[in-house]
């Protein structure tokens, strides 16, 4: 396991070789010390040994946690099954089965196959909608890239079954962000949330959900992440050469493994709140198969800034899997003490009461160049009405809340 309760050495950048770097000591607690205690909340779903079994299963390497040796009773199956099915984890609960490292029942063993055949069907529909959404965007010019759920489950897992998803994300350039957002809405996709002012989604926000004609769920992303660090990861640098993958004999580009390893990590540490296990689930699928550039990788988390997100994801990965091996980039994750400022980052992406408008204003000092920043506040503090009714009772109202959240992060948690 790796050791979370050392004084380690500070060191706030990745260079060629983390775990060989130098630093000054501190009394400072580390990123896990820190971290790992919130992310086991006994009211987690997925703070059950059995659960992270599940998603620990089929990792390279070994792990500490083990399944039952038999059969659970029928409320702590039921239980079992509630989370896993929450977590996506069916696809690899049920190799797990067939394999006889989890002990059922048949009558558990007919539950597990047919839940687990309905989420590989909606996998599948998911999949249409995104060859669907392909062919109206390709027509406008638009170019995408493929992110998390399909492009993870055919790239990163030796069977794309194991990887579960129920949206289907893609990424858009910042100067085509509006081109595809005006070809899904005459499609008849349904944007669920407008932007501030017009223009704002395109310079400055992670990007826009919609619901397809069909219903289903379409994340359009410009960055990783809305807030400070979404607005630090250089967009070149993920239009940069990718992986190609298929889809019904349709070719898709994915990112790089590098930064498909950042964007797991993004995910995992400033994703949804109480966090999900999936996301470190795919950090851990990537960085013990060792299929990816470490140099680049480490190079690209140096230049978004993004130190403590990967430390942060990586530590936790290892701690909830249970991951006894460790490598260069889990012992500096172990190691690392992020500072005050990310600190205080890192904990508005933790706090269940944050409105859009706080992790906004909380990127305000991530935003390039004096315009852009006054265009940034403009849109903030005087949005368009259509963004405003139904959400606060006025403008003001609005960015006072916002102003009193950003400047009470770091006194507490959720």
């Amino acid at each position: 396991m790796v050791d979370c309760g050392r004084n380690p050495s500070r060191d706030r950048r990745i260079a060629r070789s983390p775990a060989r770097r130098p630093g000054r000591r501190t009394g400072s607690c580390t990123v896990a010390t820190a971290y790992v205690g919130t992310m086991l909340d006994p009211n987690d779903r997925f703070a059950s040994p059995a659960v992270r079994a599940v998603a620990a299963f089929s990792l390279p390497g070994t792990t500490t946690l083990v399944f039952p040796r038999a059969p659970l009773d029928e409320s702590r199956w039921a239980e079992l099954i509630d989370a896993v099915t929450a977590e996506r984890l069916l696809g690899l609960l049920l190799p797990a089965m067939t394999t006889g490292a989890f002990p059922v029942t048949p009558l558990q063993a007919k539950q597990l196959r047919e839940l687990a055949t309905d989420a590989v069907r909606y996998c599948l529909v998911l999949e249409g909608e995104l060859l669907r959404a392909a062919v109206l965007l390709s027509a406008a010019d638009v170019s995408l890239r493929v992110l998390k759920g399909p492009a993870a489950a055919a790239l990163d897992y030796p069977d794309p079954t194991m990887r579960a998803f129920v949206d289907i994300d893609i990424l858009i350039r910042s100067e085509e962000f509006d081109r595809a957002v005006g070809t899904l809405t005459r499609a008849g996709y349904v944007r669920e949330h407008p932007q501030p002012r017009s223009g704002f989604d395109r310079r400055f926000s992670k990007g826009t959900s919609f619901i397809s004609p069909r219903g289903l769920a379409l994340d359009v992303h410009r960055t990783f992440v809305m807030g400070p660090y979404g607005l630090k990861v250089h967009l070149d640098d993920l239009w940069a050469p990718g992986t190609t993958f298929r889809i019904a004999g349709q070719p898709f580009i994915a990112l790089s493994a590098e930064a498909r390893l950042l964007h797991a990590c993004y995910h995992a540490a400033l994703g949804d709140w109480p966090r999900r296990i999936l996301p470190h689930r795919d950090i851990a699928q990537i960085a013990l198969t060792g299929m990816y550039d470490e140099p680049r990788f480490y190079e690209l988390t140096k230049r978004w800034q993004a130190e403590a997100v990967v430390a942060t994801s990586v530590a936790l990965a290892w701690d909830l899997l249970g991951i006894s091996d460790t490598n260069r980039l889990a012992t500096w994750a172990s190691q690392f003490v992020p500072s005050v400022a990310d600190k205080r980052a890192l904990d508005l992406y933790a706090r269940t009461d944050v409105n859009y408008a706080t992790l906004s204003l909380a990127a305000l000092g991530a935003v390039k160049g004096v315009q852009s920043k006054a265009a940034f506040l403009r849109s903030l503090a005087f949005p368009e009405r259509a963004y405003v009714v139904g959400r606060h009772r006025s403008r003001v109202s609005r960015v006072v809340l916002g102003l009193a959240q950003t400047f009470t992060s770091g006194r507490k948690r959720h």
